[in-house]
């Protein structure tokens, strides 16, 4: 499994790769340059390596990271049983007014 550090060194080799600056890829990635090196030195969340990813070109990766999950057959048909059929009303609700007295 990849640590913080090894991905944010991975996204460096790729800008590198791509002859591209720290700068220039904030720019691209619509990032500071402080998200660049934070990302680099494996200090950023999800949102900022996946800005960074696509303006490299390789957003293509978090696809391969978390792919579609099919459901299985008895899964949709258990799904389905457990579907709501309609709204639940409930007592006293606030938008519902109980006083008819009120003239609009």
């Amino acid at each position: 499994m990849l640590t913080a550090k090894q991905i944010g060194e991975r996204i460096k080799r790729y800008r590198l790769n791509q002859n591209i600056s720290q700068k220039k890829l904030a720019e691209m990635s619509a990032l500071s340059l402080k998200a660049i090196v934070n990302a680099e030195q494996g200090k950023s969340g999800l949102p900022t390596y996946i800005a960074i990813m696509d303006a490299l070109g390789r957003g293509d990766v978090f696809d391969l990271a978390f792919p579609e999950e099919n459901i299985s057959p008895v899964q949709l048909v258990e799904r389905k049983n457990k579907e709501r059929k309609r709204a639940y009303r409930h007592r006293n609700h606030p938008t519902e007014s109980t006083d008819e007295s009120v003239d609009w």
